[in-house]
């Protein structure tokens, strides 16, 4: 009979342990950080000169970050300089040419009108006049033309100093100087600001708890205050719990992605880091 009054007694005390460590699996969740990376590569290939930052580095926009070799780049600078060079000084002899020719066929037409000067002498001004038109307009054209040769020239030579196109974090970096990088190869990874976003997986019987813009608190180790975020993506295809938080009872179960952004950035996390997530009701969302 005693041991029937304690039963009695302690029952809606289990029930409620019971209850709650039901709610609990269905609000908790292993999860991790994931960082979206920018590749910066180099648009040609050729050998790293300078590497000018390194791994947990914080960068800003259009800082430099790496150099390559300029050759042969230089090379054909220097070349279209010279030809730019060369293309005023004709263009200026050919407009002084101009001006000239342009004198004389004035004056000559004068001549002409007063009788000094014959027909054949005013056509032979007339085609020098002309014939300077013409020069001074090639001249302009191919200043116009090695110009546009310069502007191609000095982009490739900029071409091998590589600037950040963000500000981030420098990740990682897959060169070191003087070795040879193909074109468009990687050569660091940057991990920009609102990059890392937090991935956890939930089975079948959550989804209906859930909805986007739902808040969750994040915990992780070496911190007692969750971090804030709210849930961004909810995938629609079932998968098989990831390896990334396989344990010995989640590794046979179908679960469903869930991304969930923080409230802010940049947060303390690293991409890999092993996160626990909590769903919040959905009265706290606000």
């Amino acid at each position: 009979m005693k041991t029937n009054r304690l039963f009695h007694l302690f029952l809606p005390l289990l029930i409620w342990l019971l209850s709650s460590c039901s709610d609990n699996n269905l609000s908790t969740f292993s999860g991790y950080a994931q960082g979206k990376f920018t590749y910066i590569s180099a648009n040609s290939s050729g050998t790293l000169a300078e590497l000018n930052v390194k791994p947990g580095e914080f960068v800003k926009k259009d800082q430099s970050l790496f150099i390559l070799e300029p050759y042969p780049e230089n090379t054909e600078l220097s070349a279209a300089k010279a030809r730019v060079q060369q293309a005023q000084d004709e263009r200026s002899k050919a407009e002084a040419a101009l001006q000239l020719q342009k004198k004389l066929y004035a004056r000559n037409q004068l001549l002409y009108r007063k009788g000094v000067l014959s027909k054949e002498e005013l056509e032979q001004t007339t085609k020098e006049y002309q014939s300077a038109v013409s020069s001074q307009q090639a001249a302009a054209a191919n200043l116009l033309a090695v110009e546009a040769q310069l502007k191609k020239a000095n982009w490739a030579t900029s071409q091998k100093i590589v600037k950040a196109p963000v500000e981030g974090l420098v990740f990682d970096t897959y060169f070191s100087p003087f070795e040879k990088v193909g074109e468009g190869k990687p050569i660091l990874a940057l991990l920009t600001q609102n990059a890392l976003r937090i991935i956890f997986y939930v089975p079948e019987p959550v989804l209906s708890k859930l909805k986007l813009q739902q808040r969750v608190d994040v915990y992780t180790s070496g911190r007692s205050d969750p971090i804030a975020a709210r849930i961004s993506y909810i995938s629609p295809r079932e998968e098989y719990t990831p390896p990334i938080i396989f344990s010995e009872q989640e590794r046979e179960k179908l679960v469903f992605r869930v991304e969930a952004l923080p409230d802010t950035q940049p947060i303390p996390l690293h991409p890999g880091q092993p996160l626990t997530v909590k769903l919040l009701e959905r009265a706290t969302e606000s």
